[in-house]
């Protein structure tokens, strides 16, 4: 089979691989310079560093397959990552059942309630009938009403902006329920991993890989066009030239499916085209001091204009930057909102004070240099009862299929889920059954 694989971030390399492993022929398209997608990078001296922040699960199959056969485990380390809630003017730590015990914005009973309440996502295997019920009425039960509103409903908010009130408790489990063994002994605190020398050094093996077993990657050439005759696939249209293939797997999000697919019956386009997406703005800046004393802040204080703050130098010494500090700020927004047309100057003047309430000491000489990053399909706003709504692989059309982050659900889109989804889809193809 000659296959057309569309778009080079995580889940087309993923496909790629898996195909090229059975044999098939085939040929990566991607439009930017680079494949990589959100997980691409950029140099910050001679280290790779995300555009958007990444870590790895101690649970993330996938991606740990990925290094060890890339011949990577060496660079592979595990460090604590604190996590912590800035509500109230001031950071409280969340990452540890004892700073659960501590955490002082809810009463006693509730903080109890909210660790049972994690344990039994962390041990429940179906999450079926959570698809049912959304985040705001499984955990006002289960919790309480105030405890939802400090914790969950803004992270929620923050997230999925006007759908908040829609997003079914299972995307909540998704994010809980697999990273329980990612703990260090005893489930005191989270370890997380991260590849020395940035998550790009995976990329290129894996490109290497490609290549080295006669795949072809086409960096900087978008394809505006799937082609069929007959209702079957019959090539693309990739930087002006028509080129025939068999089959087409397009793993950019919907609306860019859209864009190039050929005609799809009503229903088929209705479907897809009911799913939304949020945008996310990512300010990656280099600092010479510290902002925070944890390396995840969720934010749970309406004055706060950021999504997050990552400070990545509190995970991965900044020795390894040359003494900088890597200082991530997030907003997941619409593409009306302000936010996603500002420049990177613009982006930082509109969070500065909202630094000052982090951390009082904040100085705009702190920050040495600042990289704007966007993706305007950062992530897909799964509402009540998405599990009947995500799209199946194939199309009407033969040969043309779709794979893409609105089918991990109810998991989170990291690098982890990508890669397993783009090897299940290879292995249903196959009649492989799934891993």
């Amino acid at each position: 089979m000659r296959a057309a694989v569309i778009g080079g971030g995580i889940t087309g390399l993923s496909v790629a691989r898996e195909l090229l492993a059975r044999g098939h022929e085939v040929t990566l398209f991607e439009r930017d310079a680079r494949a990589g997608g959100l997980a691409g990078s950029f140099r910050v001296g001679d280290v790779w560093v995300e555009r958007f922040y990444h870590h790895i699960f101690k649970t993330d199959g996938a991606v740990l397959d990925w290094i060890g056969d890339l011949g990577l485990a060496g660079r592979l380390v595990w460090r604590p990552s604190p996590v912590g809630f800035f509500h109230g003017g001031g950071v409280h730590r969340f990452g540890t059942p004892l700073d659960l015990l501590r955490f002082r914005p809810l009463r006693p009973m509730e903080r109890v309630r909210m660790g049972l309440a994690i344990l039994r996502l962390q041990r429940m295997e179906d999450w079926s009938a959570l698809d049912r019920v959304t985040c705001g009425e499984w955990f006002s039960r289960h919790v309480g009403a105030n405890a939802y509103r400090v914790v969950w409903e803004p992270l929620l908010r923050l997230k999925f902006g006007g759908s908040y009130d829609r997003i079914p408790a299972a995307w909540i489990w998704g994010r809980i329920h697999p990273r329980a063994r990612s703990r260090s002994r005893g489930g005191m605190r989270e370890e997380l991993g991260y590849l020395d020398g940035g998550f790009e050094r995976m990329i290129e093996r894996l490109k290497e890989e490609i290549v080295a077993r006669g795949g072809v990657l086409r960096e900087g050439v978008p394809v505006t066009g799937v082609i069929a005759e007959g209702g079957a696939v019959r090539g693309v249209l990739a930087g002006g030239t028509e080129a025939a293939f068999d089959a087409a797997v397009c793993t950019v999000p919907i609306p860019e499916f859209l864009k190039i697919a050929p005609p799809l019956p009503g229903a088929d386009r209705a479907r897809l085209e009911g799913i939304d997406y949020q945008a996310v703005v990512c300010l990656v800046m280099e600092c010479r001091e510290s902002i925070s004393p944890v390396y995840w802040l969720n934010v749970s204080d309406p004055r706060i204009t950021f999504g997050g703050l990552i400070e990545h130098t509190n995970f991965i010494p900044p020795e390894r930057y040359g003494g900088r500090r890597i200082v991530y700020l997030f907003n997941y927004v619409d593409a009306d909102d302000p936010l996603w047309r500002m420049d990177a100057d613009s982006y930082f003047r509109a969070h500065e004070a909202s630094l000052r309430l982090v951390n009082p000491a904040f100085r705009r000489e702190w920050v040495e240099r600042t990289h704007l990053f966007r993706a305007r399909h950062g992530t897909v706003v799964y509402t009540l009862g998405y599990r009947d709504r995500m799209p199946p692989f194939e199309t009407a059309v033969r040969g043309l299929s779709l794979v893409n982050t609105s089918q991990i659900y109810p998991y989170d889109r990291n690098m982890n889920n990508c890669a397993a989804l783009g090897r299940r889809f290879v292995e249903e193809r196959m009649g492989e059954g799934r891993r």
